[in-house]
């Protein structure tokens, strides 16, 4: 999941703030061209795209997240554990000092990794939503 943010955020934003920055989330996919392993590897030496679905939810985050590659289950979690999105997005300004209107921010995935392979991808997510991709490998 991951929030679009509508106004700017500085470092000291106060909560209600940050709940009007954030008016919503998006089903996201964070594809990762990872060169090292482990949870770090998102953090350093990896490369990537991230995918944003185009239907706005609600910030409650209800129901369950469900990642299948080619019509196969890969993942699936309660959307409840990626946490309060206005508490995270508060640490986060705080962090790095002030947001931008119009930054995406990934909240994380309450699932682990799984490996990308060619095919469909689709992630199903509260209220009917999807977000689907077509994978490739790079020649």
């Amino acid at each position: 999941m991951a929030v679009v943010l509508a106004a700017d955020l500085p470092a000291d934003a106060l909560p209600g703030d940050v709940a009007r920055a954030v008016t919503g989330l998006f089903l996201a996919v964070d594809i990762l061209d990872a060169t090292t392993e482990g949870p770090e590897s998102s953090l350093i030496g990896g490369s990537g795209v991230v995918l944003l679905g185009d239907q706005l939810l609600p910030l409650e985050l209800l129901g369950e997240l469900c990642l299948y590659l080619d019509g196969e289950l890969v993942a699936a979690e309660s959307a409840a554990e990626l946490g309060d999105p206005v508490t995270r997005v508060a640490w986060l300004s705080s962090e790095v000092e002030g947001l931008q209107a119009g930054d995406a921010v990934l909240l994380g995935s309450p699932a682990d990794s799984v490996p990308a392979t060619p095919g469909t991808l689709l992630l199903e997510g509260p209220l009917g939503s999807m977000l689907s991709a077509n994978l490739r490998c790079a020649a």
